[in-house]
């Protein structure tokens, strides 16, 4: 996948935008704070590069995503609060 293409094409639906903003928020806000804009940005790059996969390629595409996302946010929460345990002690 090319990274900074510009988002050549068409931005993604409204529907795919949705979903990516969900999957986002298995990350900690403080992750967010720092990356979403960024990865959104990638989001729409990697989405206009899979949308001339056809249909099969776009829903193999959002359930890497989703997949990649959620594991990541979740891995992403366990560090945070395992960093946030270590400083109270």
């Amino acid at each position: 996948m090319t990274k900074g293409t510009g988002h050549e094409g068409r931005p993604p639906g409204k529907l795919a935008t949705s979903a990516f903003r969900l999957f986002l928020l298995s990350f900690p806000r403080s992750f967010r704070g720092m990356f979403a804009e960024e990865m959104e940005g990638e989001f729409a790059d990697w989405y206009a590069e899979a949308r001339g996969s056809g249909v099969l390629g776009m829903v193999c595409f959002m359930t890497r995503t989703a997949f990649d996302m959620l594991t990541n946010g979740v891995r992403e929460r366990g560090r945070v609060r395992s960093i946030e345990d270590q400083q109270r002690m």
